[in-house]
């Protein structure tokens, strides 16, 4: 069906500075450094889709999202989409997505910063609706992606 969306993707420098962002937790925690991409930019997805019924007004079954990194879906590009769930061309939900992303991002940052856990739980960055069943996500790399997502969309 036909819908209207919002989207980032990063190019391939934008996919070096990801890594570069994220490589002293790979050295910290000796974890793979696609893997902890992935659930990074997992992690900041889920937390946005988290901020976006209390920013935008409208509940979690009027959007859907997904991201990914490692896919040939956007030619092994990082990327993440923000789309009405209305067919016929949305909702409108999306332009005020794309209008507030600065405050969705702030959002989504307090979201995650504000939760007691150290790893991610369903109060921060698991959904119970994620057709990866959560998995991979990493949230001290989904602070510090968040983090430069606000510096860029400041």
């Amino acid at each position: 069906f036909q819908t209207e969306a919002f989207w980032l993707m990063w190019d391939h420098q934008g996919r070096d500075e990801l890594r570069g962002l994220l490589k002293d937790v790979q050295n910290r925690e000796s974890i793979d450094l696609e893997t902890l991409v992935e659930g990074s930019l997992h992690a900041v997805e889920h937390a946005i889709a988290s901020a976006i019924p209390a920013v935008v007004r409208c509940s979690m079954a009027d959007f859907q999202h997904t991201s990914f990194y490692s896919s040939t879906a956007l030619f092994g590009m990082p990327g993440m989409f923000f789309y009405d769930s209305q067919a016929g061309g949305g909702s409108g939900i999306v332009e005020v997505v794309a209008d507030k992303f600065g405050v969705l991002l702030e959002k989504a940052q307090l979201i995650m910063s504000s939760c007691g856990c150290s790893e991610g739980c369903p109060s921060c960055i698991q959904l119970f609706h994620c057709e990866k069943q959560n998995e991979p996500l990493h949230k001290a790399g989904a602070l510090l992606v968040i983090n430069h997502l606000r510096k860029s969309f400041g």
